[in-house]
């Protein structure tokens, strides 16, 4: 949230050159009602940042504070609503949501660190 907001606030103050290749949400807590009403008013539309070329939402499957983004309302670009949550014990394909939320940067979660950072990274 503060990533969004703090983009969309240096938009408004002018800087509006396109510098960041790939603006990547991960376990995002814009994806909570809540949240996203706690916006800044004018946030609240869900407009990409001038400055970003490329917008990459990731939520591993389990985690309770992110979830997905794209069109609801923000203009994601890529957006994986699904991942594995890496590393964590499941009971009949549950897993607790502190592990689920925690998963994404563990060494050794190639779906998310090779198949999607690696690559939008790649791709720009």
């Amino acid at each position: 949230m503060l990533s969004y907001e703090g983009l969309r606030q240096l938009e408004d103050e002018g800087l509006v050159t396109p510098r960041v290749n790939n603006f990547f949400t991960v376990g995002a807590a814009l994806s909570i009602s809540p949240v996203k009403s706690r916006l800044r008013p004018d946030n609240r539309d869900g407009r990409r940042p001038a400055m970003v070329k490329h917008w990459v939402n990731v939520n591993a499957r389990g985690d309770l504070i992110g979830g997905p983004l794209k069109d609801r309302p923000f203009a994601v670009d890529d957006d994986f609503p699904a991942v594995t949550p890496f590393g964590c014990p499941s009971f009949l394909t549950l897993v607790t949501p502190q592990c689920a939320h925690g998963s994404y940067f563990v060494e050794g979660n190639v779906e998310v660190n090779r198949d999607i950072f690696a690559k939008e990274i790649n791709d720009a």
